[in-house]
């Protein structure tokens, strides 16, 4: 039996109606415009490391990967963070993302290994200010002291296509309005950003100098000792750096961890607006 014309129009005018709602939503997958390029040949891509495949299950909290547990945080809001980004590299076209969706270089998505899924998040890179909105759809990455990997698009935004890495600063994004939960950036100095491996806090002065010395006698460069107040306790924090470059950071960082300091943490300060 035909459908009457009128009834059609009414169909198609729905139609259009729900399209328009779709395009509205706050968090449509974004993609790069005009399109990006695919970088120079002369660009050194990451090496490729195919992610397992961790689905986000309702009332997921853990996985595991490589021996290793990993906690989903119950909540991203009000989260925050520095660390080191990198990129997964065009090499990842197409592999399963966690959420199952197949990797996109050209789409603005990044992994996570904490943060819900989906979770939308800014990131901030604090060498030269820029920034992008990425939506976390991945788990990872699986490196030490990588925060977040970013997809081509991303990180071509970014700036740090042909680095490979770069310290950024992280902050989740409340879907409904668009906004980062914290709306201040914490300690933007609007100078370079400096980067340091903290090995250990000390409640006196004395014990932090003692291994300061060993360090420094280990042939460790950039040993130091910082004062600090947290809840009204005075601590010392023994620290590496200013750090100048990623890859003196991976090295130091293997070396404190072979010398006695298991868990040594990035710490970032300073960076641009």
């Amino acid at each position: 039996m035909p459908v009457p014309r009128s009834r059609r129009r009414a169909v198609l005018g729905a139609g259009l109606a729900l399209l328009a709602l779709a395009g509205c939503a706050p968090f449509p997958t974004p993609r790069a415009s005009p399109p990006l390029e695919p970088p120079p040949p002369e660009v050194r891509l990451p090496r490729h490391v195919l992610y397992p495949h961790v689905p986000p299950l309702h009332g997921q909290t853990s996985y595991v990967v490589d021996g290793r547990i990993y906690r989903v945080l119950r909540t991203d809001r009000n989260y925050t963070a520095r660390g080191i980004a990198s990129w997964y590299g065009l090499r990842s076209i197409g592999a399963p993302t966690a959420s199952g969706v197949a990797y996109d270089p050209f789409a603005f998505t990044a992994a996570s290994k904490v943060l819900p899924i989906p979770s939308w998040v800014e990131v901030t890179n604090l060498e030269n200010g820029r920034n992008v909105l990425v939506e976390v759809d991945d788990r990872g990455p699986f490196v030490p002291h990588r925060i977040i990997d970013l997809s081509y698009a991303a990180a071509a935004r970014l700036g740090i296509v042909r680095t490979g890495t770069a310290p950024v600063e992280i902050r989740v994004v409340n879907p409904r309005t668009g906004r980062p939960y914290v709306a201040e950036r914490s300690r933007v100095t609007g100078g370079p950003p400096r980067v340091y491996i903290q090995l250990a806090a000390y409640g006196g002065r004395a014990a932090a100098e003692v291994e300061r010395t060993r360090l420094t006698r280990m042939g460790f460069p950039w040993a130091g000792v910082r004062r600090t107040v947290v809840r009204h306790r005075v601590f010392y924090l023994l620290r590496l750096g200013p750090i100048p470059t990623i890859r003196a950071l991976d090295r130091l960082d293997n070396r404190a961890e072979r010398s006695g300091f298991p868990h040594p943490e990035i710490v970032i300060t300073g960076g641009k607006e």
